[in-house]
């Protein structure tokens, strides 16, 4: 994964809605 400074911060972003995704999807599982 190449770091440039002007996509630092969306891959920030991407970071933390991946996160929250996958905390999702396991809190779903976890229902089951």
């Amino acid at each position: 994964m190449t770091k440039k400074p002007g996509r630092q911060i969306i891959t920030f972003d991407w970071a933390i809605k991946t996160v929250l995704r996958d905390k999702a999807n396991f809190d779903v599982l976890e229902g089951f």
